[in-house]
């Protein structure tokens, strides 16, 4: 017959089993076993595990089980309550059983309000209504102009109402959402179903699907979803983020990971001849010329951390980094420009004793702004501002589905400097989806620069699964 486990009355005398019941009562008074109990547990069992009582030997082997891996399942903290329930005395293994009942009830009903609230965001950020059209109205009060500069594939669209307007109740503007400006208006016959949605507080996502060219003017196309005015679109990610980043990277010539410096400045041209000097042409016109344009520059940099990334598509960010990057040869016919030094003539020469006038010294050409370097400069401010932008929001954001997304960029973004960000939401976070989206961006880090802060993080770090999380992005650093 197996000993018996649970410590009689004669055996509670003792003062090793007396230890022993107050360290279980102890250790299970909250109604379930952390780490640190766990740990307190094994300490003393291994310091008794010699005295001769059944339940000292029970609990060592079955803590020695579940700490084998080094890691303690939700089921192994279970198994390990119950095997403490097991060597109480009756009167004390009521008590503690009842407390682990009422916390697992209290773990089941909020495991089942997640659930439903995980169903009902599902359900609240399903679109309700789709709209694909072309843009009504384009030819007119120089919206075509708008539309050649600013109309391109994936551009973010804003809807705005114009209820005052003469000819329709139900009219919408259709804008660029990060210039104000109008393209045109809805088509009338959706703009009957659309109107409504929208004055009740429906959201949206809009943005240009192509433009039609070939015609008198070009045309945009635009595609929307409409969802329910409670709908949480923070949760909604884009996975076209990182490509979209690359193609930016491409166009300019930037290499973010090694961070190399500036190319200098080139050197001073020469002095000219005495007698003769030669006048450089201006230095040529940059691309972005007209204070429209150079705004428009700066509102499509602000878009990509301003407005949600899936709006901004990778045709226009390729635009915005060739107008940093490109230098336009002269324009036609220009060319440098030669001033000669005419000889006063006699009528004109001055009487012997006054002092000739000193020739001007001819003036070195101003040094051109390497484009290169400006379009590195540019696209890194860009890397670093949506860095800053999504660790703020991984930390502080109230929505769950917005801290997830928040990581999920993160890790698209592929940027080693926030790997510590990261760690910390793996840590703290209450969120399993938010940890486990962390967990995936860590993963995605590449680089020696990813490798230096892991293996760092990797020797001061003592939480468990923060140091699995680690393994992980070390184990794929490697990878291409």
């Amino acid at each position: 017959m197996p000993p018996r486990l649970s410590i009689t009355k004669l055996q509670r005398r003792t003062s090793i089993a007396t230890d022993l019941l107050d360290l279980c009562q102890t250790i299970t008074e909250d109604g379930h076993l952390d780490e640190g109990e766990i740990e307190a547990l094994r300490l003393w069992l291994a310091e008794n595990r010699g005295a001769d009582l059944p339940a000292i030997a029970f609990l060592a082997e079955t803590v020695e089980r579940i700490l084998a891996d080094g890691r303690v399942t939700p089921d192994e903290h279970r198994e390990l309550y119950r095997a403490i329930e097991t060597v109480l005395p009756p009167d004390l293994r009521a008590s503690v059983r009842g407390t682990r009942v009422a916390i697992e009830e209290v773990d089941k009903e909020r495991s089942r309000r997640a659930k439903v609230e995980a169903a009902e965001a599902r359900n609240r950020n399903r679109p309700v209504e789709h709209y694909d059209f072309m843009v009504a109205g384009v030819r007119y009060e120089g919206r075509a102009q708008v539309v050649e500069t600013w109309a391109a594939p994936d551009v973010a669209i804003q809807f705005e109402r114009e209820p005052k307007n003469r000819y329709s109740k139900n009219a919408t503007l259709v804008k660029v959402q990060v210039a104000d400006a109008v393209l045109g208006y809805v088509p009338e016959t959706l703009a009957a179903d659309l109107a409504p949605l929208l004055d009740s507080g429906h959201q949206y996502r809009a943005r240009i699907k192509k433009v039609l060219a070939g015609g008198r003017s070009p045309v945009p196309v635009i595609v929307a979803d409409i969802f329910r005015p409670d709908a949480d679109l923070a949760e909604e990610g884009t996975e076209a983020f990182r490509s979209r980043l690359a193609e930016i990277l491409a166009a300019a010539g930037v290499d973010l990971s090694e961070g190399g410096e500036d190319e200098p400045p080139p050197a001073p041209a020469p002095a000219q001849p005495e007698r003769q000097r030669e006048t450089p042409a201006p230095p040529p016109t940059p691309p972005v010329s007209t204070p429209g344009e150079r705004l428009a520059v700066r509102l499509l940099l602000a878009a990509i951390v301003a407005v949600p990334l899936i709006g901004v598509g990778s045709s226009a960010l390729v635009w915005l980094a060739s107008r940093g990057r490109g230098t336009p040869a002269p324009a036609k016919g220009q060319r440098a420009v030669v001033v000669p030094t005419v000889a006063p003539s006699p009528e004109a020469t001055p009487a012997p004793r006054s002092r000739p006038k000193p020739k001007p010294k001819p003036t070195p050409a101003a040094p051109t702004p390497d484009p290169d370097a400006v379009a590195r400069a540019r696209v890194r401010a860009v890397a670093l501002a949506a860095r800053s932008e999504l660790v703020v929001e991984l930390h502080s954001s109230a929505s769950e589905y917005a801290r997830a997304a928040a990581a999920e960029r993160l890790g698209e973004l592929a940027d080693p400097e926030a790997i510590p960000a990261l760690l910390d939401a793996v840590a703290s976070d209450s969120s399993r989806q938010v940890r486990s989206a962390a967990t995936r961006a860590i993963t995605m880090m590449r680089g020696e620069r990813a490798r230096a802060l892991l293996a760092a993080e990797d020797a001061k770090r003592r939480d468990p699964v923060v140091r699995e999380a680690i393994a992980a992005g070390l184990a794929a650093v490697g990878q291409p």
